[in-house]
């Protein structure tokens, strides 16, 4: 939580622009639903009743939707993005005024390869969970809440036993993400340890020649370079796991609605 709150305090001066992507979220949101609401008379005016005057103006409504989606879409991601890179920016900023006047202890004891990563790859991380998980946040549940609504207003037995499967879902989403956090980071440790590798072979390069290490030290940067491959692969697999979970929940909802839906019918 305090480090939800430091995040907070930096973002605080890029509100505007925040505030302004997330009116872009409701919009992209309320055009998602629109789409969906469109289906339905679409396929009952044109293809069952086979009313011809009602092609143009539901063509034109797709159209417009998708316009005014990738339109309001492209300025969102953009202030997103624009926004995540200035709070890392500034966290970069008072990392180095941080560090710079510290005790010349603390740079005995830490190397330089750690505190480079800090500033460049652990802040870097940052940018990623606000420019792509928190936009994608926003817009995923305002169309979510849409989407249901549209649902709800369509046929509201069918769209109950769809939702009913949300807790699973959900439950699912956090288990894995505790273990997701866990390895991601160790993924930070292994990448901050390859960039104190790196910064300690190259700065003492003439030491390593001297001494013809240069096969230990390759061996040494192999063998990190290994560690963490393992730990990235564990997080790509947890994250493709989850997007399978949800697949299936979501599966088993759409094929229960169909079944149910379809016993309504026949």
């Amino acid at each position: 939580m305090k480090d939800i709150r430091k995040i907070l305090n930096l973002a605080r001066p890029y509100w505007g622009r925040i505030a302004v992507a997330g009116i872009g979220s409701l919009v992209i949101s309320g055009m998602n639903g629109f789409l969906a609401w469109l289906a339905k008379p679409a396929v009952d005016k044109i293809f069952v009743d086979k009313k011809a005057e009602y092609l143009p103006l539901i063509a034109l409504g797709v159209l417009v939707a998708y316009s005014v989606r990738g339109i309001f879409s492209f300025f969102q991601s953009y202030l997103m993005r624009s926004a995540g890179s200035k709070i890392v920016r500034d966290i970069r900023n008072n990392l180095y005024h941080h560090i710079t006047f510290l005790p010349m202890t603390f740079f005995s004891k830490d190397s330089t390869g750690a505190m480079i990563s800090r500033i460049v790859n652990d802040a870097g991380s940052i940018q990623g969970l606000l420019a792509y998980t928190v936009k994608d946040l926003f817009v995923e549940t305002c169309t979510i809440i849409v989407l249901i609504s549209v649902a709800m207003y369509m046929r509201w037995d069918l769209t109950l036993i769809a939702v009913v499967i949300l807790p699973l879902a959900l439950y699912a989403v956090s288990r894995l993400g505790k273990r997701l956090k866990k390895v991601s980071m160790r993924v930070q440790e292994k990448i901050s340890r390859i960039t104190e590798i790196l910064s300690e072979s190259f700065s003492g390069i003439k030491i390593i020649k001297s001494f013809n290490r240069e096969e230990e030290e390759i061996a040494r940067f192999k063998r990190n370079n290994q560690d963490y491959y393992r730990d990235l692969m564990r997080s790509t697999r947890i994250i493709e796991a989850t997007s399978l979970m949800m697949d299936i929940v979501a599966g088993v909802g759409i094929a229960f609605v169909i079944w149910y839906g379809g016993r309504l019918v026949v």
